[in-house]
């Protein structure tokens, strides 16, 4: 259990602006978490459960997801998320984020499941490119593809990796307009441009986009 991460106890876990990848287990391959986490911008990608929770397996506590993005895990059941969170009190919360292309080894979509009485619930302003695990909230975006771009630093400030977004990704701009963090993973300003609004998932696209007019003669 957690191939990266193992979180098991009474303490807490908070990561902000950091990368889980990479990561190998039969359960919970990115992180396996049994009590209070609270993540903030980042990234968890490509990890590698053989049975469930490629990316993320809770099973006890609040889980916090705020601006993160999980893509490209697999696992048999629960590529993305799998939440056997038993407590309706203390459910897995996720909020402006991205979980897409999370998959079983057959190529199956497989973004999260919440097993038995388990509880995933939204706090809004999410993506993913699936079905929701939980009712759908103010802003929340289900089967879209959130055209996600090249995987790399992109100028990072601490040399964690993250997805880029695409021109045109349902992404930008899209989180809650009245409140969020105020970098993204990589330590860029949030919004962009300043006095806009943010982007769901860790990364804040900050690309000035110009088109040149097509003369003919």
């Amino acid at each position: 259990m957690g191939g990266n991460i193992i979180h098991n106890g009474s303490g807490s876990l908070e990561m902000v602006r950091s990368e889980v990848t990479l990561g190998y287990a039969q359960y919970g391959a990115g992180i396996y978490s049994t009590a209070y986490t609270d993540l903030t911008n980042v990234t968890i990608s490509y990890n590698d459960a053989s049975v469930s929770g490629g990316g993320i397996y809770v099973t006890d506590g609040d889980f916090i997801l705020l601006h993160t993005t999980i893509a490209d895990n697999e696992a048999e059941s629960g590529a993305g998320i799998y939440s056997d969170i038993f407590d309706m009190g203390d459910p897995l919360l996720v909020k402006g984020s991205i979980i897409a292309r999370n998959r079983t080894p057959g190529g199956i979509l497989a973004n999260c499941v919440g097993g038995g009485d388990a509880h995933i619930a939204s706090s809004g302003y999410n993506l993913t490119d699936g079905s929701f695990c939980s009712a759908p909230m103010t802003g929340d975006l289900a089967h879209t593809d959130a055209r996600l771009g090249a995987y790399g630093e992109h100028g990072s400030a601490n040399t964690t990796y993250t997805y880029a977004l695409q021109y045109g990704s349902p992404a930008i701009d899209a989180a809650d307009p009245s409140m969020g963090p105020a970098e993204d993973q990589r330590g860029i300003s949030r919004p962009q441009p300043v006095g806009g609004v943010r982007d769901i998932g860790a990364y804040e696209s900050n690309v000035n986009w110009w088109f040149l007019p097509l003369i003919s003669k």
